[in-house]
């Protein structure tokens, strides 16, 4: 718990209200490097916060000089240090280019069935950011992937058990802590039973307060007693707190009643981003983020670059000048963000680049991922002879991991065997013909719920081929969409150490030790049974 001292209260009393209102503001920029534009309005308004995406982080270099372009910026503006946030999860919510260290996801963390591996890894993905210059990680999710139709959370979910999720959480925090960066856990008040994906629309969590506090709530309740430095309020409608469908964000009853209050949290509270269609389609960003500042949050993010901080900025200082009670309220947030950054940022230090994707790093996470990928189930195919004949299919998405996916195949089998390599693109031609004359045929998948198109052009591949080795790279769920395999294994991260792990197994060099999720042995026990594709 940090201290509200009163040096912070102090400070915040000589500061004018746009700085005030400036502290309280996440902004997004749009590349590597600040334009001339940016820097004027971000000395004018100057935000307590930056969050960074991909399209800021092209090289670790380039990162390095925009994060310390961005902190001179603020700090000679106003002499406080901002906080610079990413969402570095692992798998595939990641900031960091492919070419840096990969990281495993969340799920393959749980699935390895050792809490301390969240703790090893958070710490590796700590030392990195700090290297880069980022000093908080919007991580871990502590949501409970109990909904195997959602959208947005998936295998960024430690796993679909809410004490699991408690205990991985918490260690994950832990091992931020050890690695010197502020933790954000999300997406309050749970985003894991949910089918709709608040980018795009508001999610609804019908559940009464007795399973909302016995299920979504207990991971959150297991990280305030870890001491997180941050929790992110999501977007969606809990209909036992607000009758309206109200985002979370934007709920007093959420923010103010049920976190602060019902469950004593004392730290930092943030919104996701006000950008994303579940607030954006209701309401302006100045407006959504004077209503998410009234409802108890801190802070207000939004990734829609300077043009959406400068308006947020105008709205909360218009509202703080009109209005003493909410000007008072403001100060106060503002004197937990600075008792904050004095306790977490002031001797914020950047190790060496080459620490990024250094050997020892990546012995770490081999040894955690050899221990995630897991066998669901094999009707006697494998390991793969080498004797026999091998035609590879990758429907998986994008340049980057198909790249990686026909690297990793290239190295681990002979050219003799490995007959063909071909990328399955939708609407595209399908070498048909290797595949029904190969012995055996290896399919790469990622996420079919989110791509249809490609669920027939696989179910073609595996009609003329039955003898056919199916590997889901992230999500698990993916035999729900196409015909049975005659082996199944899920990576649960698309990241190349779990590619890798899968080939190694396939051909019997490794025996695959990850933990099977229950709702889809399940599922596969059930299809099975009733001889469902």
């Amino acid at each position: 718990m940090i201290s509200l001292t009163s040096n912070a209260k102090e400070r915040v009393s000589k500061m004018k209200l746009g700085e005030i209102a400036g502290e309280v503001i996440f902004a997004g920029i749009e590349g590597p490097h600040l334009t001339e534009r940016e820097r004027d309005v971000l000395r004018e308004i100057a935000p307590g916060g930056f969050v960074l995406f991909r399209k800021n982080i092209v090289t670790v270099q380039g990162a390095r000089s925009l994060c310390d372009d961005l902190t001179s910026l603020i700090e000679s503006a106003k002499g406080v240090r901002p906080f610079i946030a990413v969402d570095q999860e692992g798998g595939a919510v990641a900031r960091l280019p492919l070419d840096t260290t990969q990281f495993p996801s969340a799920m393959a963390l749980g699935a390895s069935g050792r809490p301390m591996n969240a703790f090893k890894i958070a710490t590796l993905i700590a030392t990195e950011l700090r290297t880069l210059g980022v000093n908080m990680d919007l991580a871990p999710v502590v949501d409970v992937n109990n909904n195997p139709d959602n959208p947005v959370i998936g295998t960024r979910s430690f796993w679909e058990d809410q004490n699991a999720v408690a205990q991985f959480g918490a260690r994950f925090i832990e091992g931020l802590r050890q690695g010197r960066v502020l933790s954000v856990a999300k997406h309050f008040p749970g985003h894991g039973d949910t089918n709709v994906d608040s980018h795009d629309a508001l999610p609804v969590i019908p559940h009464d307060m007795r399973r909302l506090e016995s299920v979504e709530l207990l991971p959150f309740k297991k990280a305030i007693g870890s001491g997180v430095d941050c929790i992110m309020i999501s977007h969606v409608a809990v209909t036992c707190v607000d009758r309206r469908p109200t985002p979370s964000s934007l709920s007093k009853n959420v923010v103010s009643g049920l976190l602060r209050r019902k469950l004593s949290f004392s730290g930092l509270i943030m919104t996701d981003s006000l950008t994303m269609r579940a607030v954006s389609d209701k309401f302006e960003a100045g407006e959504a983020s004077v209503q998410a500042l009234e409802a108890g949050n801190d802070m207000v993010l939004a990734s829609g670059g300077v043009r959406v901080a400068e308006e947020m900025h105008s709205a909360i200082a218009a509202k703080a000048r009109s209005d003493k009670d909410f000007a008072k309220k403001l100060r106060r947030r503002v004197v937990r963000i600075i008792a904050t950054k004095d306790a977490k940022l002031r001797n914020f230090r950047k190790p060496a680049p080459s620490i990024v994707g250094c050997s020892s790093h990546v012995m770490e996470i081999v040894k955690v991922v050899e221990k995630s990928v897991a066998l669901v189930y094999d009707d006697g195919i494998l390991p793969v002879s080498r004797r026999l004949r091998v035609a590879s299919f990758s429907a998986v998405r994008g340049d980057e991991f198909n790249n990686i996916v026909d690297e990793e195949l290239r190295k681990a089998f002979p050219p003799e065997q490995l007959v063909s390599h071909d990328r399955v693109v939708e609407g595209g031609q399908l070498a048909l013909g290797k595949a029904r004359t190969a012995d055996v045929c290896l399919l790469f998948s990622q996420d079919l719920n989110r791509n249809p198109g490609m669920v027939d052009a696989i179910d073609r591949i595996m009609g003329l081929n039955r003898r056919t080795v199916v590997v889901a790279i992230n999500n698990p769920y993916d035999v729900n969409e196409i015909r049975r395999p005659a082996a199944y294994i899920v990576t649960y991260s698309p990241d190349r150490f779990s590619i890798r792990v899968a080939i190694r197994s396939i051909l019997g060099k490794l025996r695959l030790a990850g933990t099977v999720l229950p709702s889809l042995k399940r599922s596969v026990e059930a299809a099975q049974a009733t001889g469902a594709k």
